[in-house]
Parts: structure tokens; sequence; C-alpha cells
């Protein structure tokens, strides 16, 4: 007897991580270092992990700053699997509030939706 084989499409939920990264001059030596060393070794985990949930889909973008805020990787998300860490390095002041802004920017349902649309919300 031949067993039926269902075709499934799984319908990927997709997360948004946002990297933050202070590149001021408080950053300076072994901080900015550890900084650089923990994402390069994180890129690899987070694919790891992934990998083993075909329903998730991670996109990435990375905001740095120090006397202003700018897009190190964006504003347009990067999937998790073409993400790349270049290396920071440090200058200038602290300018938090501009990374925060910058953020909030992109936290909009629409943006964050990437073109997938539901019903209810056509209504």
């Amino acid at each position: 007897m031949d067993i039926p084989v269902l075709e499934v499409t799984i319908a990927k939920r997709t997360l948004h991580f946002f990297w933050i990264v202070d590149c001021s001059s408080s950053m300076e030596g072994k901080k900015i270092a550890s900084l650089n060393q923990a994402i390069r070794e994180a890129i690899p985990e987070i694919r790891k992990v992934v990998s083993s949930h075909p329903e998730v889909q991670i996109k990435m973008r990375a905001i740095q700053f120090s006397s202003t805020a700018s897009w190190l990787i964006g504003p347009d998300a990067v999937p998790v699997e073409n993400f790349i860490w270049s290396d920071v390095s440090t200058s200038s002041e602290t300018a938090t509030a501009k990374a925060i802004q910058l953020l909030a920017s992109e936290l909009e349902i629409e943006k964050m939706r990437g073109g997938q649309t539901r019903h209810r919300d056509r209504q």
C-alpha cells in the first residue's frame, strides 16, 4: 500500500533583528574588539538555529552610532544567510538618541511586514 505524500508549504514568519552598535570613543580598545568578535561568533549560531526552524526567517540590519547614527547594514533588511559583519572601529562622542530614532523610523508595521499582507488589514 502506498502512503500518500502531502505537499505542504510552510508559512514563514519573519523576525527582524537589529544590531545597534556603539562606536563612540568610550568603546575603544578591548570593548570594540569584543563587540566585533561577539557579533562574528553569533551569526553562525543564529544561522544554525534558523536552519532547524524552516518556519522562521531572520532578517538583519545594523545601526552604528558615535557622534551621529547611520546604517551600517540597511535600511533594507538582509536575510541572515547573506549577512556579513564588517568590524567597526571607534570615533567621537555618543549619539544614542540618534541611533534609537533611526531604529524607531523602521519599526512600522508596513516596513516590518516586507510586503506580506493579511486579509483583515485590507478591510
